[in-house]
């Protein structure tokens, strides 16, 4: 047996499988059929355009108000469906990264440049409430350590020969 229903817009009988699914509506489907729903849409599309650029002040204030009064909604929903989401926003963030390499790094750099402080007190920070970790992660690559260091060493003779210089001399001083 197939049910039909009468479309709102278009007043005509249809089978219910014309009907996108509406929880709130009676036999759970809208009350416009789909080819109703998608003329609206098209037609609507210009309308809302016009609409935005003429309110576009008023539409910001009031999305910032709802935000400022639902934040910790608004980031619970955020999490989760970056959670249920992850492989897409893997990608996504592989691609942006791989596109903007380079207006990555100047951002990064410009960051640092103008939050040193706040950075390095942040590491500092880190650094004294995790020394276990690092004591583990140490202990754990010392070999690693030990090739990179005698690597950089040797990429970076003259440097260390002043730096050795500097730090003798002033020693001289000093005694």
């Amino acid at each position: 047996m197939n049910i039909t229903k009468k479309c709102n817009t278009c007043k005509k009988d249809k089978l219910l499988i014309c009907f996108n699914k509406g929880k709130n509506y009676k036999f759970g489907v809208r009350a416009q059929c789909k080819q109703c729903c998608k003329e609206y849409y098209e037609n609507d599309k210009e309308y809302s355009k016009k609409y935005y650029e003429n309110n576009k002040e008023k539409i910001m204030e009031n999305s910032k108000e709802y935000y400022k009064n639902n934040k910790e909604k608004i980031n619970q929903y955020n999490k989760e469906y970056i959670k249920n989401n992850k492989d897409y926003y893997k990608d996504y963030y592989k691609d942006y990264y791989e596109n903007n390499k380079e207006k990555i790094m100047e951002n990064s750099k410009e960051y640092y440049k103008n939050n040193k402080e706040k950075i390095n007190q942040y590491n500092k920070e880190y650094r004294k409430n995790n020394k276990d970790y690092y004591k583990d992660y140490y202990e754990n690559n010392k070999e690693y350590f030990k090739r990179y260091s005698s690597e950089y060493r040797k990429n970076n003779k003259d440097y260390y020969n002043e730096y050795n210089k500097e730090y003798r001399k002033n020693k001289k001083k000093s005694v």
